[in-house]
């Protein structure tokens, strides 16, 4: 996220990153650690206009970044305007490959994250919505579905093909579902039909 995103009217940034590594050694330097640039090293930081800043495929290893050494269960977190990307595990690592979870804290008014299909300004804004806390177990398998599809589509612009034509057709049709309310289930009435007789012996 650009600065501006981040820092809409002061200094103090209106969103957290937080990243917590899952396997049992954690990150290690060769297992595929996040790296972060530090903001002393990024030139654009509170730049709104440098189109690399914001797109980490553009940064590699060997400038100044950091490699983020963390314990399993542990957690580092930044301002998501700074640059950041993970690393590949090495072939000779003598650590599993780094598994990890990462999700964005955001204050009430901050500014949202949102995929939009086809880009642009006045283009409707589609996906689910935020989950807020406290009603992450809200909406079910369908809606939980929806979030991470939304999560992978946040990152496709690492991956060549996505999203593809089905995954956008299917994002929409994701908001047209959620803005209509759920039909309540109608109970079972009870049979009346009388029980069968007893076996003749």
């Amino acid at each position: 996220m650009t600065y501006s995103q981040c820092h809409p009217t002061s200094s103090l940034p209106t969103s957290l990153s937080i990243w917590i590594p899952l396997t049992p050694s954690g990150s290690t330097p060769t297992n595929g650690c996040m790296r972060i640039l530090p903001i002393s090293q990024d030139n654009f930081f509170y730049s709104t206009d440098q189109p690399h800043h914001s797109n980490n495929s553009h940064y590699v290893d060997g400038g100044e970044e950091v490699k983020l050494i963390v314990p399993q269960f542990g957690s580092a977190t930044w301002d998501p305007s700074c640059v950041h990307w993970g690393g590949g595990c090495e072939f000779d690592s003598k650590d599993e490959p780094r598994a990890s979870l990462a999700f964005t804290i955001r204050k009430g008014d901050a500014k949202k994250g949102e995929f939009i299909v086809g880009g642009g300004e006045g283009v409707e804004q589609t996906g689910p919505k935020e989950v807020e806390v406290g009603r992450c177990g809200e909406g079910g398998i369908r809606r939980r579905l929806s979030v991470v599809a939304k999560a992978i589509l946040g990152y496709s612009h690492h991956w060549p093909g996505l999203p593809f034509e089905e995954f956008e057709e299917n994002l929409l049709r994701t908001k047209e579902k959620e803005s209509t309310p759920p039909i309540p289930s109608t109970p079972t009435p009870p049979s009346t039909k009388p029980p069968p007789p007893p076996p003749n012996k």
